[in-house]
């Protein structure tokens, strides 16, 4: 279980300046915002994401399904243009969030990685919880974008592990 200000295997940090400050903490499935970057060892997070709080640590919140709050060994977070991208691994995808999270357990906005659709564009999710086309509630690496049998693994992803954003 993890805490506040107490890491397990932090992966990556991002940051834009004297604003939000951001560490992939991927042994605690979570990643942490600060308000502004810490200034001191004890200086807990403002906001959580992965977790329903900050004291949470489990894969997927325990939930054998991830959901578009959930995360599994995150292993990079970047920060630019006013959104935030994580490298969730487990879950097979890259996560966006199209303004800086102000809230803990904040879903995100759009998935990568999980897209699943027929080749003529019709949905393929009966678990749709986000954006019509994106399946949060999946984590089949390198999932069949196109079940008929096209085989198109374009939209795919198998255990991301950086994010990068310009």
């Amino acid at each position: 279980s993890g805490t506040a200000v107490q890491f397990n295997h932090p992966a990556r940090v991002a940051g834009n300046g004297s604003t939000y400050f951001a560490v992939a903490d991927s042994g605690n499935n979570r990643v942490l915002i600060w308000n502004t970057p810490p200034a001191s060892a004890s200086q807990a997070p403002n906001v959580g994401l992965g977790q329903t709080d900050l004291n949470g640590s489990s894969p997927n919140q325990s939930s054998s399904a991830p959901s578009a709050s959930s995360l599994s060994n995150p292993t990079s977070v970047a920060i630019a243009g006013g959104k935030l991208l994580v490298a969730d691994k487990g879950n097979n995808r890259v996560l966006v969030w199209n303004s800086i999270p102000t809230v803990n357990d904040t879903p995100a906005d759009l998935e990568l990685g999980q897209a699943a659709s027929t080749s003529s564009g019709t949905v393929d999710c009966t678990a749709n919880t986000g954006a019509a086309g994106y399946c949060f509630t999946t984590n089949v690496a390198a999932i069949d974008q196109f079940p008929s049998g096209a085989h198109n693994y374009i939209l795919a992803l198998n255990g991301p592990t950086d994010v990068w954003f310009d």
